[in-house]
């Protein structure tokens, strides 16, 4: 019964594998119009929410935020908007959960990643760190660069 938001969904694999569980409150949003018609196509007839629009523009409430590549695919600059976007679209007792990179990439483009610290600073003062630790079930390639996160919003 959760409802589930994948910000930047990208092909959204994560849907999928949310569907096949029955999943049934799953939207997705992406700023790509080619993309979220491919989404439409892909996912038609099924129970699923597909957002063509931007993510920092975006009106809704969800118990559940999706992070896996969206985060490292915006500019840094636009980390604080992330972090308040997520807030204020999360419940009164939501969460975000996912995966983060901590490895150094090219310094002027995506992916973006930033270091422990930067990822407490932006978060800990909206949100509790149930988990934050080594992700270990990364695929190979990834296996050692991303963490695996839980937060949960915090009442202000």
């Amino acid at each position: 019964n959760l409802s589930i938001l994948i910000p930047g969904c990208g092909n959204a694999y994560e849907a999928g594998y949310l569907l096949e569980r029955n999943f049934g409150k799953v939207s997705l949003i992406d700023l790509s119009a080619t993309l979220t018609s491919s989404l439409q196509s892909k996912y038609k007839g099924l129970s699923i929410e597909i957002i063509n629009a931007n993510f920092f523009d975006h009106k809704g409430s969800y118990d559940l935020i999706l992070e896996q590549t969206f985060f490292c695919a915006i500019h840094p600059s636009l980390r604080k908007a992330y972090v308040n976007t997520c807030y204020d679209l999360l419940n009164k007792d939501g969460k975000i959960a996912g995966v983060l990179f901590n490895k150094k990439f090219a310094e002027n483009e995506p992916p973006y990643i930033a270091s422990d610290d930067e990822y407490r600073n932006l978060f800990e003062n909206l949100f509790h760190f149930n988990e934050f630790l080594p992700c270990t079930t990364s695929a190979s390639p990834r296996l050692g660069y991303e963490v695996s996160f839980e937060f949960q919003k915090k009442q202000q």
